[in-house]
């Protein structure tokens, strides 16, 4: 207390005998500045003390943490690529191409392997109505028009020379000014010249607008699309079963094709869905797009197709067969033996063995047929097996009925 009273005193007496009193003014702002460095003093403070609580907290933790031991002799392998891992149990079949048409009307179990024969199977494919006569094969090549048109570039250019009549169809040669080249038909609307011949002698299309005709143009032959924009097909659909396996030994049904959307001028997207009679099975629906000039369907990803429905004529061969429709014989080209494998789960191997039939106008499927068998490779109770056949089998067919698409003339009795 005494310094305290001698500091006021001193103060007091500063005041009293030397000193200038300070105004209310000069006093309110002394007060404010003391009250500034009173309140950043506290923040300072404060700051200080939640610092503090951040790194006891901090320290806290590091002091409860215990490492796991990184493990020398059996370190768990290091995933570096970015796939997904599906489990085996849930593991799904691969659906099979297009072509191949697994339409079995119930889902066989997995033949078992037990004591069996080592003939091989043989089964002979004849879709109904098809017949093997024999036949004058219908010449191939572009035949020599019989007027005299030519079309040469309009220009200084050159022009291209596509696949169809249309800017969506890839050019794959050009003509130079001044060459002319004969034309051979016309797209209906008279806007593309087809021409023939370039690049090793094939035919293709020009541009009417980018290039000059001259002579019989009024007899230059319209060149209709091989496929028509309504497309519609309607093939009958019959599937065996020959294994004890199967729920049902026979079953029929209809494979449909429709047109589903018009993309552009050249490609069609078609949709094909396949229905069984009765309590066979459920329906399937295809999608694919088929180029409406030649009739060829567009390649899928992956491509392992046995057999297209839609080839395209330039893909057909000369006719070797003949299918009864409609009481007429319209010839058609048939196709060697194909087969393909598939390998599933167990050791066990698919096999397909087939041939399918087309009409040489359009290049469409008429009839189809294949049959499937199972190979068993492993050990079972005991002994070894390498590619055994059991004896189980199903057959697939497939066989026009009706279509809009005009086919190749029936054949003279």
């Amino acid at each position: 207390m005494r310094y305290v009273s001698l500091f006021i005193l001193v103060l007091l007496g500063g005041t009293l005998v030397g000193c200038v009193a300070m105004d209310s003014q000069q006093l309110a702002q002394y007060m404010a500045a003391r009250a500034t460095e009173v309140a950043i003093s506290q923040a300072i403070a404060d700051a200080r003390a939640t610092e503090a609580a951040a790194l006891a907290q901090i320290a806290t933790i590091v002091a409860q943490w215990t490492p796991t031991p990184t493990p020398t002799a059996t370190a768990t392998p290091v995933i570096t690529s970015t796939e997904v891992l599906t489990p085996t149990t849930a593991e799904s079949p691969t659906p099979l191409p297009e072509s191949v048409e697994t339409l079995t009307p119930t889902m066989t179990s997995t033949p078992l392997p037990t004591e069996a024969p080592t003939s091989t199977l043989t089964v002979t494919l004849t879709p109904t109505g098809m017949l093997t006569p024999t036949l004058t094969p219908t010449p191939t090549g572009t035949p020599t028009p019989q007027f005299e048109a030519y079309v040469r570039p309009a220009g200084s250019i050159r022009v291209n020379v596509r696949t169809g009549p249309g800017l969506a169809w890839e050019p794959f040669t050009t003509i130079a000014p001044g060459q002319d080249v004969r034309i051979i038909g016309t797209n209906p609307e008279r806007t593309w010249w087809r021409i023939c011949c370039v690049a090793d002698g094939k035919a293709g299309w020009v541009s009417a607008q980018v290039t000059q005709a001259r002579g019989d143009l009024d007899q230059v032959p319209v060149i209709e699309p091989v496929l028509p924009e309504d497309l519609y097909a309607v093939w009958r659909i019959r599937w065996e079963c020959h294994s004890p396996g199967c729920k049902f030994d026979q079953c029929e049904g209809q494979s449909v094709a429709r047109v589903r959307k018009v993309l552009n001028e050249r490609w069609l997207e078609i949709e094909r869905k396949a229905t069984w009679e009765g309590e066979c099975g459920e329906p399937f629906t295809w999608i694919t797009q088929v180029d409406r000039y030649t009739g060829e369907e567009k390649p899928l990803p992956g491509d392992g197709q046995m057999f297209r429905f839609f080839e395209g004529p330039a893909n057909v061969g000369e006719v070797n067969r003949a299918l009864t429709l409609d009481g007429k014989r319209l010839p058609m080209w048939c196709t060697e033996p194909r087969s393909r494998e598939e390998e599933h789960e167990g050791g066990w191997t698919i096999v397909f063995e087939g041939e399918a039939c087309y009409d040489l106008q359009s290049g469409m499927l008429l009839t189809m047929g294949y049959f499937k068998r199972w190979l068993f490779t492993g050990t079972f109770e005991g002994k070894q097996y390498e590619r055994q056949y059991f004896g189980d089998y199903e057959v697939y067919e497939q066989v026009l009925e009706e279509t809009n698409v005009k086919l190749s003339p029936p054949l003279e009795e």
